[in-house]
């Protein structure tokens, strides 16, 4: 059993963005994945149900909680990583496939 863990709270209109954003056929998948725990976790979904839901480790699901809670939907974007920058931006890698 899992223990209860915090919402994040969602106004109306930023939910009806991230509906559009959730069924997104253009947009990368991970960041269709994140909007989507967003949407199950304001519904009140525990990061076992969502990961389930989701097919996702319940780590995943915590760490994407835990930074929308922190950074509110700005915690949806990458981080920037250490190491070489990429080469190539997701639009370029867009209109080549």
């Amino acid at each position: 059993m899992s223990r209860a863990a915090s919402s994040p709270v969602i106004e109306p209109e930023v939910m009806a963005v991230l509906t559009m954003r959730a069924q997104s056929l253009i947009l990368p998948f991970c960041l269709v994945i994140r909007t989507w725990i967003v949407i199950l976790s304001h519904a009140g979904k525990s990061n076992d149900e969502i990961a389930a839901a989701l097919n996702l480790h319940r780590n995943t699901v915590g760490k994407w909680r835990r930074r929308i809670i922190a950074d509110g939907l700005k915690g949806l974007d990458d981080v920037q990583r250490s190491g070489r920058p990429r080469t190539y931006e997701h639009d370029k890698v867009r209109k080549t496939s």
